[in-house]
């Protein structure tokens, strides 16, 4: 109801609270990326959704994966799930 702090995740205080939506995008990096172009990566993706008056809520580094099927002649890749609300 009115002036209450919970957010849609149940956790009162967190930034979520300010939300209207909130997603999750599962991306997969090119996993021969150095440490320096794969933080570009992270970072242009953040940047899209805070651009967009996004709230970031999380960053979960998954690692590198194997593929169902090879893509791009790549057998793995580097899965980052990205949630933020809008």
């Amino acid at each position: 109801g009115p002036g209450t702090t919970e957010g849609p995740l149940g956790d009162p205080g967190r930034k979520e609270m300010w939300c209207m939506k909130f997603y999750e995008t599962l991306y997969i990096v090119n996993p021969d990326l150095s440490t320096e172009a794969y933080q570009q990566v992270l970072g242009k993706f953040n940047g899209l959704v805070e651009t967009n008056r996004g709230v970031i809520i999380k960053v979960d580094e998954w690692g590198s994966r194997p593929l169902a099927y090879p893509v791009r002649k790549f057998e793995k890749g580097v899965f980052v799930l990205l949630q933020y609300c809008v």
